[in-house]
């Protein structure tokens, strides 16, 4: 492995935290720095540099909580179900391969672990999050930005398809100057949606389906099915967001600033693995006889019975 600064997973976390101990081969406990309200284990797993920590929650919280949550961390960061329903998992990956922004998106995911318990707050009201790149159609189209953010954004684009066509990824600019990258997975036909927020951060957004908010057997299901996948796929995390009378079900990789080629890489092979892995079976909880069946089946201590699911209980 690189022994450069930027590059070595051990020269990185000792600049962000003087305290840092070793606790295994290639495995680290972050104990000061900018977090120490949590203790964070970090370890190398593969190509990946991980990084883990537990948030009392003091009381269950409920999946679709957990899955608005999601949208809001800074970086790569997700949220994960644990079996003890009074804490969740914070859980963030970084690719290492020549990554000369290993520092970089490390320091993005510490920082947005102190941002963590307000995000959690917020969730717990019952206010729709709007966010860039799910689309309203009762909305209308979205305000512009101001002639600074206008620039801003079209030089991330014009960055971005540069990346795109390195990474060897087929994509679509819109006249609107949005772009679609076209995912491979398999016989699944799937589009990523490339967004560019404020100060140059970027998110990949694969929509996989939208949910009647009044179907409260195929919004469970669905919330199931989206937070128990997270855990197998890499680097992307589950979302959803209110529109309207829907509830859109997304996957996302996010990024602080501009992706490299190999990052947008990363990304986008992670998204076809969730497109692989859920679509399908979204579609077929739109039947809420299956997403009845589905939850009975996984028997989650978290879920009830679908019976008592008619009678309308929802998150």
């Amino acid at each position: 492995m690189h022994t450069d600064q930027n590059h070595h997973p051990q020269a990185v976390l000792e600049q962000l935290d003087a305290d840092l101990r070793q606790v295994g081969p290639q495995a680290w406990r972050l104990q000061g720095g900018p977090n120490r309200r949590y203790r964070i284990s970090a370890r190398v797993k593969g190509s990946w540099l991980e990084l883990e920590a537990i948030h009392r929650t003091g009381s269950a919280m409920q999946p679709g909580h957990l899955l608005r949550a999601n949208p809001l961390l800074k970086g790569s960061a997700r949220l994960l179900p644990r079996r003890s329903r009074s804490s969740i998992g914070w859980n963030g990956e970084v690719p290492l391969p020549g990554n000369g922004r290993l520092e970089q998106r490390t320091r993005e995911l510490l920082e947005g672990l102190n941002d963590l318990p307000e995000v959690i707050r917020s969730t717990r009201t019952d206010e729709a999050f709007v966010l860039p790149g799910i689309e309203d159609p009762a909305a209308g189209t979205p305000g512009k930005a101001d002639s600074g953010e206008q620039q801003a954004g079209l030089l991330t684009g014009a960055m971005l398809t540069m990346v795109l066509k390195e990474a060897g990824w087929q994509y679509h600019e819109r006249p609107d100057g949005r772009l679609l990258v076209e995912l491979d997975a398999a016989d699944v036909v799937s589009r990523v949606r490339v967004v560019l927020n404020g100060g140059g951060s970027v998110r990949l957004v694969l929509e996989l389906g939208r949910l009647n908010r009044g179907d409260h057997l195929q919004r469970r299901a669905t919330q199931y099915l989206l937070t128990n996948s997270a855990a197998a796929i890499r680097f992307a995390r589950p979302g959803i967001q209110r529109t309207g009378e829907e509830e859109v079900a997304f996957f996302e990789v996010a990024f602080g600033t501009p992706p490299s080629a190999e990052e947008l890489d990363h990304a986008l092979l992670a998204l076809s693995v969730a497109a692989r892995c859920c679509r399908r079976e979204l579609a077929a909880l739109n039947d809420s006889k299956l997403a009845g069946y589905f939850l009975a089946l996984h028997q989650a201590e978290e879920w009830k019975s679908p019976a008592e699911y008619q009678n309308g209980s929802e998150s």
